[in-house]
């Protein structure tokens, strides 16, 4: 979507290169054995802006509880939704299982990941859509079970069924379904966050893929010259 946004300025489109955000070394060490006490942690990390669809994932939690009520929610972020998300939480009945965190440092981010069980992306339905999603990174770093919209480039970070699970955008049951499903299996959701850990994109490979277009560029400027 971005690459057709530049394209569309008349700028060439083999004269284009994405090249994607990665994740530090550091966070892929060895996988985390994650102990909740019985409770399933699902985690959002982001701002409170209305294309995050943080009030969808309240509304689909509220749903899921009635089938798993193992299912905790934690939201880390600020922003202006947040006052809306909690009266949404409230009327639902759900707040008591429901922590809004705030905004938090790097390091702590990486705890609240770590001790959560299914991250979640649940960005609304957007054209075009060119987000780069940087919390599917981290959620991939940490190794969790994703649920994400099936939207744009989160398509070629996430494979359904493989490294995730994808939903419509906006999907409120559909959100719902994919949180019991990984509630209630929990070889499942160790498979799909061991495989979104594999494929996780790191700045060494983003690196690599800068330092490839400038040769590219060098050599050709060379035999022209």
């Amino acid at each position: 979507e971005l690459e057709s946004i530049v394209a569309g300025n008349e700028i060439e489109p083999e004269r284009i290169r994405v090249i994607p955000f990665g994740v530090g070394g550091e966070r892929l060490g060895e996988p985390v054995h994650r102990h909740n006490a019985g409770r399933v942690q699902v985690v959002f990390v982001g701002s409170f802006y209305p294309w995050h669809g943080v009030e969808v994932l309240i509304e689909a939690l509220a749903i899921a509880r009635v089938r798993s009520s193992r299912l905790h929610l934690c939201l880390i972020g600020n922003g202006v939704t947040r006052t809306i998300n909690e009266e949404k939480a409230k009327e639902l009945g759900i707040e008591n299982y429901i922590e809004f965190t705030g905004w938090l440092s790097k390091s702590e981010v990486a705890i609240k990941l770590d001790n959560s069980d299914i991250g979640v992306a649940s960005y609304m339905r957007l054209e075009p859509f060119y987000f780069e999603p940087v919390k599917i990174l981290d959620y991939m770093a940490a190794g969790l079970a994703i649920v994400a919209s099936d939207l744009g480039q989160v398509r070629e970070l996430i494979t359904h069924g493989d490294s995730g699970l994808m939903v419509p955008p906006e999907d409120v049951s559909a959100l719902a379904a994919a949180l019991v499903e990984l509630a209630e299996d929990p070889d499942l959701r160790r498979r799909l966050g061991l495989a979104a850990r594999e494929r996780v994109p790191t700045w060494d490979d983003t690196a690599r893929r800068v330092h490839s277009i400038c040769a590219e560029v060098v050599a050709a400027d060379m035999a022209t010259s």
